[in-house]
């Protein structure tokens, strides 16, 4: 395990935060939060043991949750409710 990035993390907080205080959900549905996870999974950068990303240091069972959050390597974007009210899909899997 490598040390966490403590400003990474407090930034996360403040944007799950900031989304509330928006009336945005702070977590996304679990359909979603199985789909990035999928994607951590195939990534060369997680170390599997800890469940932790190499790159941006998080930990994916977690961050995988937020809704503010997104893959620093671009595997998985921000969750968008509204793309989600107006149609049944969310985004596609890129860079699988």
């Amino acid at each position: 395990m490598i040390f966490p990035n403590i400003i990474r993390g407090i930034g996360a907080a403040l944007r799950a935060l900031w989304w509330r205080l928006r009336g945005r959900p702070a977590i996304v549905p679990a359909e979603e939060q199985l789909r990035r996870v999928s994607m951590c999974e195939k990534c060369g950068w997680l170390d599997r043991s800890d469940r932790q990303c190499l790159d941006c240091t998080c930990f994916v069972d977690v961050k995988t949750w937020m809704a503010s959050e997104e893959c620093r390597r671009g595997k998985w974007e921000q969750y968008r409710f509204d793309l989600v009210k107006n149609s049944k899909t969310q985004h596609s899997d890129r860079n699988l």
